[in-house]
């Protein structure tokens, strides 16, 4: 059904004008090669500007990265006596046992698994 509402000739239709186009006309600008934009030039009195500062910028560069590295002050530690409370007996197994469980964290240990021996015995040592 499409096929009868095109035409299979390509010939006829390369021959065939637009109908609903206008050809486009195309006007040219002509310039005068002698009518180009004219470049402005900086004094001379800028170019030593220019060149002045980009001399401070390089020694400042360079002192910044050549300064000599500043020891910061360490305040200084005032020694604090602190007596150590005394802890009972059941106190004493309290806190072996905290540091027991804090160290049994699988958090915090580093390797995932137990070492392994790499040693084959045939008998029981």
């Amino acid at each position: 059904m499409t096929e009868n509402n095109y035409n299979q000739s390509q010939t006829q239709f390369a021959a065939e004008e637009p109908i609903l186009e206008k050809p486009v006309v195309v006007e040219e600008i002509k310039q005068e090669p002698n009518q180009s934009v004219p470049k402005k030039k900086l004094p001379k009195w800028a170019w030593w500007v220019i060149g002045w500062l980009a001399v401070m910028l390089v020694i400042v560069v360079i002192a910044f990265f050549n300064r000599a590295p500043q020891e910061q002050a360490e305040p200084e530690e005032t020694e604090q006596r602190t007596v150590a409370p005394e802890y009972s007996p059941l106190e004493k197994r309290l806190l072996e046992a905290e540091a027991r469980l804090r160290q049994a964290n699988p958090n915090s240990e580093k390797l995932p698994l137990p070492p392994l021996t790499n040693e084959l015995r045939i008998d029981s040592r």
